[in-house]
């Protein structure tokens, strides 16, 4: 089997098993896609009700079993984790037995008339729906939607299932049931695997339960969709009836390229991490102006979001200030001393990512289908980076959007 990946590391007490399924994203399969892994983490053919798949986890010693999709650009992957506890517990065939569930879990989920459990099912599209018909009662979720709509014109940023409110509630069981088929039954997964694990046994144990003969679905690796920013940046303001008011900065980056956008990461950690956090000191310590700021840096598409939230007749005054640390950034006495900063604070966080495991076998999945780059190239890159390299950059960042929603009847300055 050579879809199998393993770091072998003493460092850790229990295996930790992950099994990835890439796909293609189409915007008319995204209520599929956050519906189906929902189908396969509860019961499946051999244990059909959830308090015997319970029952089988506790006497098997699977600490925690899971499912989600993940999505980069159009590029996506269906991911199963299982945690399990390591060979000074596991005894006999007890490791057998867990990657049997496993595979009985993705390949023989339980199955009636041709459709996933129609009780089950409807559950989970009722629980999705609500929290889409509740998404537009929060200013934080309703900004999460309006947002990309506003910077996006080529429509793969603003994809998101708050818009695929009619398809969840037609979706049937056996539609989702064709589209496993396609995307999951006939596939062959990625095996990533960390612990102090026996690679002979464990090879052998998935060439077992996991059908070698089964094509391996490859990954477009279509991860980035840089967007163009507007001729002149969109001012938009809104009246609602939330509580509170927001300020929300979008900028976009000219003439990104791809090996800069570990730029973009040293721009928002200025910004946000505890060491420098222009932002918060600026906005709250400094001018008290905002009950909480913060950043979202979306790389991949070239949208670099600030938004912060405060009262009525400050929106204006935190507009501007924000402005004003950017043009911080353009200060080289200023970067230099933080950037030092920086640096060692991303030398502890090497130390310390070596206590989680999730963390290792996320790089280890993450190199594999070139998500990112590799950490000596990551650590390279945080360790040279330069300040003329970040105001060149800074210079080269533009304001596409300002959006301000404040509450209803209430005028700001």
């Amino acid at each position: 089997m050579q879809n199998v990946f393993i770091k072998k590391t003493k460092n850790f007490e229990t295996f930790y098993f992950r099994i990835v399924f890439p796909y293609e994203e189409k915007d008319e399969d995204i209520a599929k896609i956050h519906l189906l892994p929902k189908m396969l983490i509860y019961m499946n053919e051999k244990l059909p009700t959830e308090e015997e798949f319970k029952k089988y986890k506790l006497a098997h010693y699977i600490l925690s079993f899971s499912a989600h999709h993940v999505v980069l650009g159009t590029s996506g992957f269906f991911v199963f984790n299982l945690v399990t506890v390591d060979n000074h517990i596991l005894k006999d065939n007890d490791l057998d037995l867990i990657i049997s569930f496993l595979a009985d879990c993705i390949y023989h989920p339980k199955i009636i008339n041709n459709g996933f459990d129609n009780f089950e099912l409807e559950r989970e599209k009722e629980t999705l729906a609500l929290s889409i018909k509740n998404a537009h009662l929060h200013l934080g979720s309703y900004l999460d939607i309006k947002i990309p709509e506003y910077v996006d014109d080529v429509g793969i940023f603003k994809r998101s299932i708050t818009r695929h409110l009619a398809d969840i509630e037609s979706l049937t069981s056996q539609e989702l049931y064709q589209f496993y088929q396609e995307h999951i039954a006939s596939k062959r997964p990625y095996i990533f695997c960390i612990g102090n694990i026996n690679k002979n046994q464990i090879i052998k144990i998935f060439n077992k339960y996991f059908d070698d003969s089964k094509p391996l679905m490859k990954s477009a690796k279509a991860y980035n969709h840089f967007l163009k920013a507007h001729a002149k940046p969109k001012f938009i303001e809104e009246e609602k009836d939330f509580k509170d008011c927001s300020v929300n900065l979008v900028f976009k980056f000219q003439n990104l390229k791809p090996e800069e956008r570990y730029l973009t990461t040293i721009i928002n950690k200025l910004l946000t991490s505890e060491s420098t956090n222009l932002l918060f000191n600026k906005l709250r310590v400094e001018e008290g102006l905002v009950y909480s700021v913060d950043t979202i840096n979306s790389s991949r598409f070239n949208v670099f979001e600030i938004f912060a939230f405060t009262s009525a007749n400050n929106l204006d005054k935190v507009k501007n200030k924000i402005l004003e640390v950017i043009n911080d950034l353009k200060k080289e006495e200023l970067i230099n001393s933080l950037l030092e900063k920086l640096k060692e604070e991303y030398k502890l966080s090497l130390i310390s990512k070596k206590n989680y495991q999730n963390d290792l076998l996320n790089d280890v999945m993450n190199e594999y289908f070139e998500m990112i780059p590799p950490q000596k190239q990551r650590t390279k890159n945080m360790l040279n980076s330069n300040t003329k390299d970040i105001i060149d950059l800074v210079n080269r960042m533009k304001l596409d959007l300002c959006f301000m929603v404040k509450e209803k009847n209430k005028k700001g300055n």
